[in-house]
């Protein structure tokens, strides 16, 4: 990156097609309205800056947005579905908000997914004996397998049925 582009203000700038996109900004009008070229080359003529949002960390956005949206730098809406964007293009449709899950609708059957050896994983996370995650993803797995662990500790496993490994 150029010094004269990294020393301009960059933007989250409303766009129909992706609901927001970054842009430099060039100039402003006299109304205070934003003049930005985007990062695909488009320049976007005026836009109101009240309906922009300041991105702070440009350098952010060129790496791996975190798997849990708490650990986000910035918090806004751009940040987030830029964040849920990326994980998305990379067949990642989890992500993590505290103990929220998000999930997003590939519109495709992902069978790396759901494999009953990634099941294994999940419950094992929770079991006695369990080692550290090992860097596993958000998952619905992970969901269940929690959910399922605690009731056992608050409950105990029912007579006759196993507790998961």
């Amino acid at each position: 990156m150029s010094s004269a582009a990294s020393s301009a203000a960059w933007w989250w700038l409303p766009d129909k097609g992706d609901c927001y996109v970054a842009g430099r900004e060039l100039s402003r009008t006299v109304k205070g309205e934003l003049v930005c070229v985007t990062s695909d080359g488009r320049t976007m003529v005026p836009v109101p800056s009240d309906e922009c949002f300041r991105i702070a960390d440009l350098e952010a956005l060129q790496h791996e947005p975190p798997v849990d949206l708490v650990k986000l730098e910035e918090v806004n809406p751009p940040t987030i579905l830029h964040a849920l964007r990326c994980r998305f293009s990379n067949r990642q449709i989890y992500t993590a908000l505290g103990n929220i899950l998000i999930a997003l609708n590939p519109f495709e059957l992902l069978e790396e997914v759901y494999t009953p050896e990634l099941l294994l994983k999940y419950q094992a996370k929770y079991s006695d004996a369990a080692a550290p995650d090992a860097g596993l993803q958000p998952h619905v797995y992970d969901i269940s397998a929690r959910a399922m662990s605690r009731l056992y500790s608050a409950f105990g496993a029912p007579s006759g049925a196993a507790r998961p490994a």
